[in-house]
């Protein structure tokens, strides 16, 4: 098995979780790559990412497996995936993990996010985000729509907010945990704190830092510009 981190940032942003594998897929039959299959009637190819990204959001820091019938340099394998996948996903570091290995699914803890609230055709003034992120501090609750398939209700999602901070006049940056009780999306935790409609929260522009998974040390990412 090789892991690969990867960069998903501009137009690329906007390829949903399903169509990320075949894109991938097509990338690791370009390059050749001895890429392993499951077995029945319908085999698919051993690759498997971790938890679903929303469509829209960028993100320094994603994670791909691949699992392979032959050995082969992470180093060499990354180098011919970055030649074949489109523009916007650009792999930086892979390595050998064992079969063993927790899946990146299994093991996510939680997710950093920055999220540029100056993307709204009428952002919130930084004294209304400060005042958000006081009244957030202050509470022992964060009362949130879930949607499903039984209709909306309403969760206390407060646990699922590891930090939140006012990192610019119009920034906010926020770790949201991942665990058998799911998560609750970026954009959902925006519109909750500073009242923005539903229709208008998939305007805010969200870039997610770093994924942070169990007995794991995030290596320094690479330098770059979230919003760019």
């Amino acid at each position: 098995r090789v892991r690969l981190r990867y960069r998903k940032v501009g137009a690329a942003r906007f390829i949903s979780t399903r169509e990320l594998g075949t894109v991938f897929f097509r990338a690791v039959r370009r390059a050749a790559l001895p890429i392993a299959f499951s077995n029945g009637h319908h085999p698919m190819p051993r690759i498997a990412f971790g938890p679903a990204l929303p469509v829209g959001v960028s993100s320094d820091d994603e994670f791909v497996d691949l699992e392979l019938v032959e050995r082969r340099d992470p180093t060499a394998v990354l180098a011919l995936l970055a030649r074949e996948l489109p523009q916007g996903l650009e792999p930086f570091a892979g390595t050998e993990i064992e079969r063993a290995t927790a899946s990146i699914d299994g093991s996510t803890t939680a997710h950093l996010y920055v999220a540029d609230l100056s993307s709204l055709d009428v952002p919130p003034a930084p004294d209304a985000i400060a005042d958000a992120v006081a009244r957030f501090h202050a509470s022992d609750v964060l009362a949130v729509r879930k949607y499903s398939k039984r209709g909306e209700r309403m969760v206390d999602a407060r646990g699922m907010v590891r930090t939140l901070a006012q990192t610019g006049p119009q920034e906010l940056t926020f770790e949201l945990t991942v665990g058998p009780e799911g998560t609750l999306k970026p954009s959902t935790l925006v519109a909750t704190l500073l009242g923005i409609a539903d229709e208008l929260a998939p305007l805010v522009r969200i870039h997610k830092r770093a994924t942070r998974l169990a007995d794991v040390a995030t290596p320094t990412l690479p330098a770059t510009a979230p919003f760019a």
